[in-house]
């Protein structure tokens, strides 16, 4: 690990601290073979091949990510209409999440009237607070990549609730 750590210490970007991170690896792969026993070594050497497979998975997953994000950032749209910026500001967001719960609770069978109630008040709050977001922004709204990528999971995984609520609407087969 220290040498490791000495020889990247000269690359002025590097330093000794991202030298002494680098050199862990190797530093972790020699104590593992070192205290393995004679029957362990084929399950080591399998262990250490997956390590190096991930480690080169997880530095091409982010570098797409980030060469994703650059390009993202330099050929496209900079702005958006004030209907696609409820999408980018958080506050926007959970009204149209809201609004979505409270019509769930509103229409939803076998809820009670306090519930129902409930739903109805929601949607008609979050329907309000994002009807205000759309007047009051401007034509044009400026958008960075960066932000969108913040907001992604959410656009991910928010469609899987409706996706599954479609399978189960048949009640007869197990999902």
């Amino acid at each position: 690990m220290v040498i490791t750590a000495f020889g990247l210490h000269f690359i002025p970007q590097v330093g000794w601290p991202t030298g002494f991170a680098f050199g862990l690896f190797p530093a972790f792969v020699t104590w593992i073979i070192l205290t393995a026993r004679k029957e362990e070594m084929s399950r080591i050497v399998a262990l250490i091949l997956v390590f190096i497979v991930v480690i080169f998975f997880w530095m091409s997953f982010h570098q797409n990510g980030l060469t994703l994000t650059l390009f993202a950032r330099d050929y496209s749209a900079k702005s958006v209409t004030p209907f696609t910026n409820l999408f980018f500001n958080v506050l926007s967001l959970l009204a149209v999440c809201g609004s979505v719960a409270g019509l769930v609770l509103l229409l939803r069978k076998g809820t009670g009237v306090c519930s129902q109630k409930i739903g109805g008040l929601l949607f008609i709050l979050s329907l309000i607070t994002a009807y205000y977001k759309i007047v009051s922004a401007v034509a044009m709204n400026p958008i960075s990549p960066e932000i969108f990528q913040s907001f992604n999971p959410l656009f991910v995984c928010c469609p899987y609730f409706s996706r599954y609520g479609i399978f189960c609407l048949d009640e007869k087969e197990e999902h």
